[in-house]
């Protein structure tokens, strides 16, 4: 699930701006993995909290489906979250993993434009195929930035 049109809300004027989300945690916990950007992260809770505080809260709840936390960070690259259970002596628990990934400088930069959505598609496409978060996350980052040489979004099949 993208995050993003539940955390933007439209002005009488017509601009958007980030908003929090009423029952967030309900929102974000129905789905295998969750994507947003650092500012949709920033504006999630009523309260200002740390990104870590969110990702634990969302994917260590009880009752959360919720396998990974991506958040894109635009030229700044992508973070991804992921649960793990791990073993301390004989005790197992679940915590969380996070993975940085760099941005992929592009010399051929003509916008970024539908960048997010490509992400997004991107890191759905292969997620479905091999199952494996942080490979998926390479692969979209990787995809995001090949967007990046095309003009806004009427090219998007030479993306192949």
């Amino acid at each position: 699930m993208d995050s993003h049109n539940l955390v933007m809300k439209t002005n009488p004027d017509g601009t958007r701006e980030h908003t929090h989300l009423e029952n967030y945690q309900e929102w974000c916990t129905s789905t295998d993995t969750l994507q947003m950007n650092e500012f949709e992260i920033a504006s999630l809770s009523k309260v200002k909290r740390l990104e870590y505080e969110i990702a634990e809260e969302i994917l260590l709840d009880s009752q959360s489906r919720v396998r990974g936390l991506i958040i894109t960070r635009g030229s700044d690259g992508v973070s991804g979250y992921s649960k793990t259970e791990k073993k301390l002596f004989s005790e197992k628990f679940l915590d969380l993993d996070k993975h940085d990934i760099r941005a992929i400088e592009n010399r051929q930069f003509a916008d970024t434009t539908g960048c997010g959505d490509v992400f997004a598609a991107s890191f759905f496409l292969d997620y479905s195929k091999n199952n494996d978060f942080i490979k998926s996350l390479y692969f979209a980052n990787r995809t995001a930035s090949r967007k990046t040489s095309i003009e806004g979004i009427h090219e998007l099949h030479k993306l192949k």
